[in-house]
């Protein structure tokens, strides 16, 4: 386990019991998904489907996947239908596991002529968001993760002028290398009567910076702070990563 594995799961149990504590008798939704497929293993619930449809397959996690084999259990014509994107899962720390998608024969596969895991998987890799300057670059970084499906990405487009920039900076140089860049994307064309919006991202909301001051000083920039579990699904014309650094640096 590590010694790093060790610190997290004392300091964990304690965080762990205290919520017990404090949750008593109430359910919060793991307790709703364990006592639901409790229900359907004792056959106490009977299902009524035949076809099950899961979105957002790639945040699925042990407990979820167990309550959709006990649907499939209870029911042999039972088939399910997932749609999932393993490169877009983001809520480890919640539970999701992208090995379950990644097996997903083994784990929810029919059988048929004495095959087990029979299913069918559509490959829908095109983007209508991302030129290639992004798209591939993105790729290239997502599968350096082993664990992450092998997918062909079909492009929005291509790009002219290269469509990410990383600017360096210092602890106590980071305020002005993004007033920096945010001066440079003001100073680009934009559309007439809109002003150019501009994303900053950041892994925990303490990063922020002074919103109020930033727009006072780039008024034709429409700028918001999300964290990049908020940010799911959205877009911008600009998008600044804050604190795209490890744990040990410090730049």
């Amino acid at each position: 386990m590590g010694k790093r594995g060790e610190a997290f799961l004392k300091i964990f149990g304690a965080v762990y019991r205290e919520y017990q504590d404090t949750l008593g008798e109430r359910l919060d939704f793991e307790d709703m998904v364990n006592r639901a497929t409790a229900l359907v293993e004792s056959g106490r619930y009977e299902i009524p489907f035949r076809h099950i449809l899961v979105d957002e397959f790639q945040e699925i996690s042990a407990g979820r996947a167990r309550l959709i084999q006990a649907l499939m259990t209870q029911n042999a014509e039972a088939r399910i239908f997932a749609v999932g994107d393993d490169w877009q899962c983001i809520y480890r720390f919640a539970g999701s596991d992208i090995h379950i998608m990644r097996n997903f024969g083994r784990e929810f596969g029919g059988v048929f002529a004495g095959h087990t895991g029979v299913h069918h998987t559509v490959d829908t890799g095109r983007t209508f968001r991302s030129v290639d300057k992004i798209a591939l670059t993105a790729r290239r970084f997502v599968l350096c993760n082993p664990a992450q499906i092998t997918k062909t990405v079909v492009l929005a487009g291509e790009a002219e002028h290269p469509a990410i920039q990383i600017a360096g900076t210092r602890r106590d140089t980071g305020e002005q290398v993004l007033d920096d860049s945010l001066k440079a994307l003001a100073a680009e064309p934009a559309q007439p009567g809109r002003k150019a919006t501009v994303l900053l991202l950041g892994r925990y909301r303490f990063i922020e910076p002074d919103m109020r001051s930033l727009r006072r000083r780039h008024p034709n920039l429409a700028i918001t702070f999300k964290t990049i579990h908020a940010l799911k699904g959205l877009e911008a014309d600009h998008v600044v990563l804050l604190g795209a650094d490890s744990a040990h640096s410090h730049q």
